[in-house]
């Protein structure tokens, strides 16, 4: 474990341990992040989906979390990972280090695929072959892989996040790699918004632990 600013970097235990499932409980993450950024109409300004992940995140203190589920294609990614890694940095002549997580307090963290240098890190997803194409044609990047690498560089403060997607079969164009920088007015959002989130889930685990002890 290492305290670097505002962060904690755990990297006594990989990605799907045990561990690292414990220690992801109770947070938002770089798959949920999103929902941050809803408007919502009351005084709270809190969209309805992100008030709904109040409650979730609040329970998974005391049950076990409901997103535990790995289909196919997740499995897929998850074996393909390493191999994209390596063929990044065979690529890209930087080498990328592995972490367990990052948290910044009890309800913030990410789970990068990879830090690199001082100010890097990378995002990696393995998709299908029509997919891989897609983005190979287009560039443009999902949403919500977007607001992923955006999460890690708000958390971690670093100044870039490559986003990498990975086919094999597509050899020697099998990787394609767009960098991200931080995007100011999402950044601004999480700003305003995150300190109501943390306010709200505090205030409902409160009211649990009144509960518990009446």
């Amino acid at each position: 474990m290492i305290e670097v600013g505002n962060q904690t970097i755990y990297t006594e235990f990989e990605q799907g341990s045990d561990e690292w499932h414990e220690i992801r409980r109770g947070k938002i993450g770089g798959t949920s992040c999103a929902t941050i950024l809803v408007n919502g109409r009351g005084a709270k300004k809190l969209g309805a989906g992100a008030q709904t992940m109040v409650y979730k995140k609040a329970a998974e203190f005391y049950t076990e979390p409901d997103d535990v589920y790995v289909n196919a294609a997740m499995q897929r990614g998850t074996e393909l990972e390493p191999l994209a890694r390596k063929r990044y940095e065979d690529e890209t002549f930087q080498n990328v280090v592995e972490v367990g997580y990052i948290s910044r307090n009890e309800f913030l963290g990410v789970s990068p695929d990879g830090l690199v240098g001082e100010n890097g890190g990378v995002e990696i997803k393995c998709p299908g072959a029509a997919e891989f194409l897609r983005f190979m044609d287009t560039q443009v990047i999902k949403k919500e892989y977007f607001y992923q690498c955006q999460w890690a560089m708000y958390l971690t403060g670093r100044e870039w996040w490559d986003f990498i997607y990975f086919h094999p079969d597509f050899e020697p164009a099998d990787l394609i790699i767009q960098r991200q920088t931080p995007d100011e007015k999402t950044f601004a959002i999480w700003d305003e918004k995150l300190p109501i989130y943390t306010e709200e889930i505090t205030r409902v685990l409160n009211k649990v632990a009144e509960k518990k002890n009446d």
